[in-house]
């Protein structure tokens, strides 16, 4: 399996943050992702366990479900369908309160099921999966008043 791994804090505190980064709605305001819509509600609706997301970018789509959530330090969730293809073991964002921000740590596990070449496929999705990662939390930064 390949492991994307990104880390950043934002100048803001953790409640905010959590709020932010596990509601897909803000993706739309993300550079590249055009479309984010929850396709099945959660408990608590909308976007709570058991919700199933989409997330269409420049590059990707996909399907993922929420399958935990522990307001205000953890969410994991589980890509269900994706093009380019992959094969996803877990997600997860964890939030840690520091320093007068809050700092988020967002990790993928998965591999690409192309029938060739996987290990370079995998790195070349994980290279893509980092951008896009980097480019919400740059996004969430922005509007909650800033990176550091």
């Amino acid at each position: 399996m390949y492991e994307v791994r990104v880390v950043k804090t934002i100048a803001a505190p953790i409640e905010d943050v959590f709020e932010w980064m596990t509601n897909s709605d803000n993706y739309r305001r993300v550079p590249g992702v055009f479309a984010a819509r929850v396709l099945r509600p959660g408990t608590p609706p909308p976007q709570g366990p058991g919700a199933v997301r989409e997330v269409v970018t420049a590059g990707m789509k996909l399907t993922e479900r929420i399958v935990e959530l522990d307001r205000p330090v953890l969410m994991r969730y589980r890509v269900l369908t994706s093009f380019p293809p992959m094969r996803h073991e877990s997600g997860s964002m964890s939030f840690h309160a520091e320093n007068g921000g809050t700092t988020v740590t967002w990790v993928s596990r998965f591999e690409s099921t192309a029938p060739i070449l996987t290990g370079l496929a995998s790195r070349a999705l994980g290279a893509a999966v980092a951008v896009g990662f980097r480019g919400v939390l740059r996004t969430a930064g922005k509007e909650l008043g800033g990176a550091k």
